[in-house]
């Protein structure tokens, strides 16, 4: 079965019978740092995307199978195809067919989507709106009656501001915001007023986030969403 999925995305199934060592370890934070390993994978998105939800106990696994790919390679810079290799030789194949899956659905895909997969220490959080059939912005959509739990149906977690914002098609996330916990609160605050000032009657919407981003001068997190979103 992991020989099928590797084939499936395009990797050589003998690759994943090589030795894995311990010494890169240390290359791995001077070449590719773990904690931003999405945004640093090539192949799919320029932007920032952070595709596996990282515990302690997995995370120096993958790293060490993240980069061995990258030391087999004469030392050039990973891609999502090294990911699936370094997953699936790590025995954790669901996050491996969720970045397959995302590989194989990117013909005509929205650009800048990404997927995080859930370890198995990892949760998968609020389910974001897709992007199929997300309203335009400015555009209302009744999604709730008090105002957290709004906020949560349109799939953000603000304890990890937006990593869960937006999916596409094939139900991956899509990170368009990373930000410290200071301005998720901010932006958590404004969110809600916003949505008190009518009386808790007016919807939270992804036009509503780009214009409360917008009035806190977070502009390029703003151009993200509406990207995202076009």
């Amino acid at each position: 079965m992991a020989d099928q999925l590797a084939r499936d995305c395009g990797v050589d199934p003998s690759a994943l019978k090589n030795t894995v060592t311990d010494d890169h370890l240390t290359e791995i934070k001077e070449f590719i740092p773990w904690k931003k390993v999405g945004p640093r994978l090539k192949g799919i998105s320029d932007g920032d995307i952070d595709d596996i939800d990282r515990d302690g106990f997995d995370q120096p696994d993958k790293r060490r199978r993240l980069v061995n790919l990258w030391a087999q390679t004469n030392g050039s810079q990973a891609t999502y195809y090294a990911l699936v290799e370094a997953l699936l030789k790590a025995h954790m194949r669901a996050d491996a067919e969720k970045v397959c899956n995302l590989l194989k659905g990117q013909d005509g895909a929205t650009p800048g989507s990404g997927a995080t997969g859930g370890s198995s220490g990892g949760s998968s959080g609020a389910t974001g709106g897709r992007l199929g059939d997300m309203p335009k912005l400015g555009e209302l959509e009744d999604l709730g009656s008090k105002h957290i739990d709004v906020l949560a149906e349109i799939g953000t977690d603000y304890e990890k501001f937006g990593i869960k914002i937006l999916e596409d098609e094939n139900g991956a996330r899509v990170d368009v915001i990373k930000e410290d916990q200071g301005t998720a609160s901010k932006i958590k605050r404004q969110i809600a007023k916003e949505w008190l000032k009518g009386d808790g009657k007016q919807p939270v919407t992804w036009g509503t986030l780009v214009d409360v981003l917008e009035s806190i001068k977070l502009r390029e997190l703003t151009k993200k969403i509406r990207e995202a979103l076009q």
